[in-house]
């Protein structure tokens, strides 16, 4: 996974200008990846004959916490790093986005210059 963000994020960036062909090799490559992920993960047993317990709301939300930060350092430690590498993809992206809006437009027309002051009013200085 590491490995196939900045991969991804490269193909990506060369498809910004074909989106829809992007579209179509992104959906080929996750759908023959996907057999592939179903012809070696490993088989389960069957959940038939397993005891099932009753999942409360209170048993959800214990499950759903953060790990302490003083037992979990490690944790903490990817879950930066993963939050500013998506940052960083999000700025390029969105850099590549506008700087390409902003040189392809036509430049805006300037202002008028502001005129100078009358030579007969009382606010006028030397």
């Amino acid at each position: 996974m590491v490995a196939g963000q900045p991969i991804g994020t490269m193909i990506g960036s060369r498809m910004i200008n074909n989106a829809q062909a992007g579209f179509i090799i992104g959906a080929v490559i996750m759908l023959a990846f996907g057999f592939v992920a179903l012809a070696i993960w490993p088989r389960e047993e069957f959940s038939k004959d397993m005891e099932r317990t009753k999942m409360t709301l209170k048993d959800l939300a214990v499950s759903c916490h953060f790990p302490k930060f003083s037992t979990s350092r490690d944790f903490y430690k990817a879950f930066g790093c993963q939050v500013c590498m998506l940052l960083s993809y999000q700025m390029i992206s969105v850099y590549n986005s506008t700087s390409s809006r902003i040189t392809c437009t036509k430049p805006r027309p300037r202002l008028p210059a502001p005129s100078p002051p009358c030579p007969s009013s009382p606010w006028s200085f030397p």
